[in-house]
C-alpha cells in the first residue's frame, strides 16, 4: 500500500491580497485539508495562493491554475525568473499618477516580467485587491436593474439568510435584495466538496432562469461567497459576469 504521508513546510503569507481571496477562511480550510489524508493537491482557481501557500504540509503531488492570465503568468514569473523579476520592479513610485498609467495599459502589449510586475503593483496598492472596476459593480448598478429582464441577481447566501430568517454579523438587517435569486454557493458541489458537473450546474442555472444571454451579477453578504460564484459562472461559459461590491453589508447601509 502506497503511503500518503505529507511532508512538514513552512506556510508563507501571500504576496498581495486578491478579490475573492480565502484569507479570513484559510485557517479552517486549511485544518479539513490537512486532516484528509491525500497524495495530490489541486486547486484550480488558486488566486493569489492563501490557501495554497499557508498549509504546512506538503502531498507527493500540487497542481494549482487560475482563469486570470496575470495569475498564473505571475507565478510561472516567480518560479522561473526571480532575480530578473525583483530588478524589474525596484524603485517603482507608488502614486495615483502611475496607479491610474498601469490600470490603463493593455497587459497584452508587455512582456511577461512587465505584465507581471504591474499586475503585482496593482494588487498591493489597489483597496483589497480589487483593480478591475469591469468584474463589479455598486449598489446604483443593482437598484436600476430590479426590474430588468436582462439582468439576473444571484444571492450566493445560505437559504435561512436569504429568507431573511438569519443574518450574518456585519449587516444591520436580515432580509435580501427584491427579485434576486437565491442559490446557495454551497448547493454548487457534491457531499464531498467537489464541484458538481458543467451539465449539472448549467442545468441548475437555467432551471433558476439563470442564463448566458443575461449579465449575472452575484451578490452574498460582504461579496466573498459572490466571488467564488463569479469564477464558477466564467468557468461554465458565462461572459458577463459581476460581483455586487460589498453585497448586502453595503445594500443595508445605503
Amino acid at each position: 500500500m502506497e503511503s500518503t504521508q505529507t511532508r512538514q513546510v513552512s506556510p508563507v503569507n501571500p504576496i498581495a491580497p486578491y478579490q475573492g481571496g480565502k484569507r479570513n477562511l484559510a485557517k479552517r480550510i486549511i485544518k479539513h485539508i490537512e486532516a484528509t489524508p491525500h497524495k495530490l493537491y489541486a486547486e484550480a482557481f488558486v488566486g493569489m495562493g492563501a490557501v495554497f501557500l499557508r498549509r504546512s504540509q506538503q502531498p507527493r503531488a500540487e497542481v494549482i491554475n487560475d482563469i486570470n492570465d496575470d495569475i498564473t503568468t505571475l507565478f510561472r514569473i516567480l518560479q522561473r525568473h526571480y532575480p530578473q523579476f525583483l530588478d524589474t520592479i525596484k524603485f517603482q513610485i507608488s502614486g495615483r499618477a502611475e496607479f491610474e498609467r498601469l490600470v490603463n495599459t493593455n497587459p497584452d502589449t508587455l512582456t511577461d516580467l512587465e505584465r507581471s510586475a504591474r499586475f503585482l503593483y496593482l494588487q498591493r496598492t489597489a483597496f483589497g485587491g480589487k483593480v478591475n472596476k469591469a468584474f463589479t459593480v455598486d449598489n446604483d448598478f443593482v437598484q436600476a436593474n430590479l426590474d430588468s429582464n436582462k439582468v439576473v441577481i444571484v444571492d450566493a447566501r445560505i437559504i435561512q439568510q436569504a429568507k431573511g430568517i438569519a443574518k450574518h454579523g456585519m449587516a444591520e438587517r436580515a432580509g435580501r435584495i427584491p427579485g434576486s435569486i437565491n442559490l446557495p454557493l454551497g448547493s454548487l458541489y457534491m457531499d464531498d466538496g467537489v464541484l458538481k458537473s458543467p451539465e449539472e450546474l448549467l442545468w441548475m442555472l437555467k432551471k433558476n432562469g439563470i442564463t448566458p444571454d443575461k449579465t449575472v451579477v452575484t451578490t452574498c453578504n460582504t461579496g466573498q461567497l459572490a466571488g467564488s460564484a463569479f469564477f464558477i459562472l466564467r468557468y461554465l461559459g458565462f461572459e458577463n459576469v459581476k460581483v455586487h461590491d460589498a453585497s448586502w453589508v453595503s445594500w443595508c447601509d445605503r
